[in-house]
């Protein structure tokens, strides 16, 4: 598949698929479970879920990021 499509990396949500949201979740499952099947698939990218008052505080929360 990889070959096909022609990507070089794959982003996608973790396992708890932000906020346990079913779609993410599968999506995450999905790219895990190509990445398992086939030895020459690209990277795998997950953002990683927050907690709800990072989630929503956005620019304040990437500067935060960044000083600690």
């Amino acid at each position: 598949m990889w070959c096909c499509c022609g990507c070089k990396q794959v982003v996608t949500f973790d396992a708890g698929g932000v906020s346990g949201h079913g779609n993410h979740v599968a999506v995450y499952r999905g790219a895990v479970g190509l990445v398992v099947k086939q030895a020459a698939a690209p990277p795998v990218w997950v953002l990683e879920t927050t907690g709800l008052l990072r989630k929503y505080l956005g620019a304040w929360d990437a500067a935060w990021s960044l000083l600690w």
